[in-house]
């Protein structure tokens, strides 16, 4: 929650869903009278969203990383731990998904899919050493469901688990028998730089 995106890459991606809403929202003939009759125009505005996204995504990634690395220097670190994710994989990430209606699955999908897969990890490789930090990976499994204070874990609890009193309830939430009480994103976290 210390790391922030610069503002102008905030207003550029709500351009861009917004942009993209409303071409991609119409109906056919609608779509058509924007951007004429043939085939080929229209698919033309939708390379170009594309290419405006990829831009955008690779700028977000690369300040993501260097106000990652910036934070973690002025706090006085010497490493970053990251997790090693070489089993990650979206159809893993999506069996995680806490219950909802199918609208906001296939939000979280869409948001799964569009993510470049990895980038930010190796954004972080290359800009912690210009820095003078090492970067390392450290082992995921269960970080998510360890807790950071007294280091239980609650491997059969997921966001999507039914009724869970304890563990990984939500994705904002972490919750042990010792009292801890945490968001689970920075419980995560804090289980991670623990391993490292």
């Amino acid at each position: 929650d210390l790391v922030r995106l610069p503002a102008n890459v905030i207003r550029g991606w709500k351009r861009l869903e917004a942009e993209r809403r409303e071409r991609g929202g119409s109906n056919r003939a609608g779509l058509m009278l924007r951007s004429g009759k043939g085939r080929g125009r229209k698919l033309r505005v939708f390379e170009s969203l594309s290419g405006k996204h990829a831009r955008l995504t690779d700028t977000g990634v690369l300040q993501g990383a260097a106000a990652i690395v910036s934070q973690a220097k002025a706090r006085g670190a010497s490493v970053i731990a990251i997790e090693a994710l070489t089993g990650w994989s979206v159809a893993h990430a999506l069996d995680e998904l806490p219950a909802g209606t199918n609208a906001e699955r296939a939000e979280r999908r869409k948001w799964y899919f569009r993510w470049h897969q990895g980038a930010l990890r190796q954004a972080i490789k290359d800009a912690g050493p210009r820095e003078g930090l090492t970067v390392i990976e450290v082992e995921a499994r269960n970080s998510s469901r360890t807790c950071a204070k007294c280091g239980a874990v609650y491997p059969d609890v997921t966001p999507a688990t039914p009724n869970a009193e304890f563990g990984y309830i939500r994705w904002d939430l972490f919750r042990c028998k010792c009292g801890y009480k945490a968001h689970g994103e920075r419980n995560a976290g804090t289980a991670l730089a623990q391993r490292g």
